[in-house]
């Protein structure tokens, strides 16, 4: 009954991808030689009009833990066209040794708020924030994690609730428990024993200038993945029309796993499945001016059959990405709707960005002949509201 069911999800979206898919490609961050890999960026509109697109830029390689700097593309044209990308940190710049994963927040004094994984002193690897308004200028860096750990803040993840507090959602691995091996000292995270994982919350009343640790869950099994207890991995969240945070989860159950908050994400339900089904790969929200919430996920599970690798290169089975838009409390209105389905490609770490009459999409789109696998190529796609 479940394969039936995933087959006919498959044959769904083939259909779709006949009919040809909503939007159109208006820039590409294809992995060269000197820049293998390009992925993991968010949107945020300047106070000149600009759209600036940040990303992660590796120049060491395509893994994890590789050299990465932060790189950004503007777009005067309301995302038609987009400027030749440049660097704007380095790792050298922040005493560490790899920059990634960008999330861009409106900050109450009106700069922009610049959020980045920042991993540095071996095992160590945690959020921080600098404020800008053009990308030249930066402000000292703040450092958003006071307890020592491993934490992993997917980009775009960073949200700010009706009251004002900022709230981001971690994944978390207390690194004070664990033998640095091998593998970890050169950066080789592919190849260090992952213990379940678990996800820190904090919350900023003070516009990001300090920080409290107000939750860490648990996750409610022990389910094995490739010799690795996976647990609760790449969380997000989303504030709901009752004042509610929603926090979902990446895993390898089949679906997005779930959990709520009804006192500002310092005590949550227990953690369940969602109505969202998935491979382990992550989810995005974004709560749109209508009221309605944006979600974007790649909704077929791992099964039987499903490839995961192509031309030796890795695509997690990262494919169809779809859009499908919920009510203010995640209930079902239009879609899922396929923006891509290639079979040899992956399609995942989706930023979205509202304009007046166009969605934009920024996510890794690499495919068989992008070598290192998905997370190599970065799209980015324009999608009028109307073709939703």
């Amino acid at each position: 009954m479940y394969i039936t069911i995933c087959l006919s999800f498959t044959t769904k979206y083939k259909e779709k991808m006949i009919m040809g898919f909503p939007g159109y490609i208006v820039k590409e961050f294809p992995p060269t030689q000197e820049n293998p890999r390009n992925s993991e960026g968010d949107f945020i509109k300047l106070k000149d009009g600009r759209i600036a697109f940040a990303y992660s830029r590796f120049s060491g390689g395509s893994e994890d833990g590789a050299k990465c700097d932060l790189a950004v593309s503007f777009s005067t044209d309301e995302g038609e066209t987009w400027s030749k990308e440049r660097v704007f940190l380095t790792p050298s710049e922040c005493n560490g040794f790899n920059l990634m994963s960008v999330s861009l927040l409106p900050l109450q004094d009106g700069t922009v708020g610049l959020f980045y994984l920042k991993k540095y002193k071996g095992m160590q690897c945690k959020a921080f924030l600098r404020k800008t308004v053009d990308f030249e200028s930066f402000s000292d860096e703040i450092c958003c994690f006071d307890e020592p750990g491993y934490y992993t803040v997917n980009n775009q993840r960073i949200i700010r609730q009706k009251n004002g507090n900022i709230v981001i959602v971690a994944g978390y691995t207390d690194t004070t428990q664990i033998e640095i091996t091998e593998a970890f000292s050169n950066h080789n995270y592919h190849g260090f024993p992952w213990p379940a994982g678990r996800v820190a919350v904090y919350v900023s009343s003070n516009d990001g200038v300090s920080w409290t640790r107000t939750a860490v869950l648990n996750p409610p099994f022990k389910e094995m993945c490739k010799g690795s207890d996976i647990g609760l991995q790449e969380p997000g969240v989303v504030e709901l029309d009752d004042g509610a945070l929603y926090i979902y989860f990446r895993n390898n159950t089949g679906r997005q796993l779930q959990s709520f908050s009804y006192d500002g994400g310092y005590t949550w339900s227990a953690i369940e499945p969602s109505r969202f089904t998935a491979p382990p790969s992550p989810m995005n929200t974004l709560r749109l001016k209508n009221g309605n919430i944006l979600i974007g996920y790649n909704p077929i599970p791992y099964f039987f059959g499903r490839q995961t690798v192509f031309n030796g290169n890795w695509t997690g089975a990262r494919t169809p990405y779809v859009l499908e838009i919920a009510d203010g409390n995640m209930q079902p209105l239009v879609g899922p709707r396929a923006i891509e389905s290639d079979e040899r490609a992956g399609f995942c770490y989706c930023a979205l960005h509202e304009l007046d009459d166009a969605i934009l999409l920024g996510y890794c789109a690499g495919g068989e002949n992008d070598k290192g696998g998905c997370l190599t190529r970065l799209r980015i796609r324009k999608i009028l509201k109307e073709d939703l």
